[in-house]
């Protein structure tokens, strides 16, 4: 099994994960997985996240190229956010892979930063900037906390889904 079909390879399966299927199904390759679930999905007992990891693998293990990224950031998540910018005065950038020139990355990283600690805890700030995205069409939560956001947002020019991380911290953090 190379590392690209390796189970793990997978947004939300870890070694036991790829361990339990291999016992159970006799199933070790993710292209094997990814089938036998499209086939039957009921047959497997996957979590929520393991379903969007099967769904959109193929786009997850698309490279996305710099532009791309850019483009996202600029032209689709900025000008749906603004409002909520100039109400806490925020400042958002591309972070991750993005600042050291990389042509292409694995994911989007997205850090916004925030003059006042506390009031991303009492106005939930995130999320409200998620809800400026329809859910499932145009983004897929994996994980919201009040720091933190973990999930998938669909390109801008294409129809591919990418990993999203974003991030609020105060501006003295």
């Amino acid at each position: 099994t190379t590392k690209l079909d390796n189970i793990t390879s997978i947004l939300g399966f870890g070694p036991s994960n790829a361990k339990e299927i291999k016992n159970k199904y006799n199933i070790t390759k993710a292209s094997e997985l990814i089938n036998q679930y499209e086939k039957n999905p009921n047959k497997f007992k996957l979590t929520h996240i393991q379903e969007i990891g099967i769904k959109y693998n193929k786009d997850l293990k698309t490279p996305i190229p710099r532009n791309e990224t850019k483009k996202i950031f600029n032209n689709y998540f900025l000008p749906r956010i603004q409002e909520i910018i100039n109400k806490y005065n925020l400042y958002g950038m591309i972070a991750g892979s993005y600042p050291s020139g990389k042509t292409e990355s694995k994911d989007i990283d997205i850090l916004i930063s925030s003059p006042n600690k506390y009031s991303n805890k009492h106005e939930n700030i995130l999320k409200q900037i998620i809800n400026n995205f329809k859910d499932n069409e145009e983004i897929i939560t994996l994980s919201l906390g009040e720091s933190k956001f973990l999930g998938l947002i669909k390109g801008y020019e294409t129809n591919i889904w990418h990993h999203l991380d974003m991030r609020i911290v105060s501006n003295n953090e």
